[in-house]
């Protein structure tokens, strides 16, 4: 007798046979759970949010989400043991997966001062610059990582709100904002008011909106935006077209192709 999981999995697969992040022609032999629950407390990820993907798709993320499971909890307004024991994991996972990268995070006291200045931010009392608790994201690593989560991330919810699979001659315009840009008004407004529709990410009537939330616009004709926040601690815009000819690139936004096989195409 076939078991009630079993009968869910052939019901998912013959209604999303095809992997949503490489074209939408290769066929989905895996449930891909994205953003992946590591990011979310007792590992309680959004309802509705599981995709059709190929094996190589599936596991091209894997190991950028170590690097997102922390930053997405640098900017936890209400700290406590939780969310201590995440951080510890988080820091633990980095250490081992990415030897050094801790370290490369670590601001001077001469950038600790910078940031101070442009952001605003209160100077230290009684401790040096060094000792804030403020980090460097610079790293090649970091941006690797958050360029691989983005670009997966902006072709799911192109699937989820499109019903299909962004084509391999469609593209991504993408950036992403830390946790000060968001605070100093660096997302641009014209992108925040053109995207008038907003998700409700839940669990068992649970909300996770504090956790991962996103504003959207969609047109079959034009295209997708989106607007993702996770924790306000960093938030990624992405603009997603059937065309890649179609998308207007401005300064410093990088411009991505749909996966294959597993890794991200960088558009020429």
């Amino acid at each position: 007798m076939m078991s009630n999981n079993k009968r869910r999995k052939q019901k998912f697969f013959s209604e999303h046979s095809k992997c949503c992040f490489c074209g939408g022609d290769t066929p989905a032999v895996e449930q891909d759970h994205f953003p992946s629950r590591a990011i979310f407390d007792d590992r309680q990820w959004p309802e509705g949010f599981v995709f059709p993907a190929c094996s190589s798709c599936n596991r091209s993320s894997s190991r950028p989400e170590i690097i997102i499971s922390f930053l997405s909890r640098v900017h936890t307004i209400e700290e406590n043991e939780k969310h201590s024991r995440a951080i510890e994991k988080c820091l633990t996972s980095i250490e081992y997966n990415y030897p050094g990268l801790l370290k490369q995070m670590q601001l001077s006291s001469r950038q600790a001062r910078n940031a101070v200045k442009l952001y605003g931010l209160p100077k230290p009392e009684n401790s040096s610059y060094s000792e804030l608790p403020l980090l460097s994201l610079d790293s090649p690593i970091i941006n690797e990582a958050v360029t691989i989560f983005g670009v997966k991330l902006m072709l799911a919810l192109y699937y989820k709100h499109l019903g299909k699979a962004l084509p391999a001659s469609g593209g991504i315009a993408l950036k992403w904002f830390s946790n000060l840009q968001i605070l100093n008004g660096e997302i641009p407004e014209e992108i925040r008011s053109s995207l008038t529709c907003f998700s409700v990410t839940q669990r068992c009537n649970t909300s996770l909106q504090d956790q991962f939330f996103y504003q959207y616009g969609k047109s079959e004709k034009e295209g997708a935006g989106f607007l993702a926040v996770f924790r306000m601690s960093f938030a990624i815009v992405g603009i997603v077209k059937k065309d890649v000819s179609e998308l207007n690139i401005k300064d410093r936004i990088k411009l991505y192709k749909p996966l294959s096989e597993g890794l991200i195409k960088r558009s020429t």
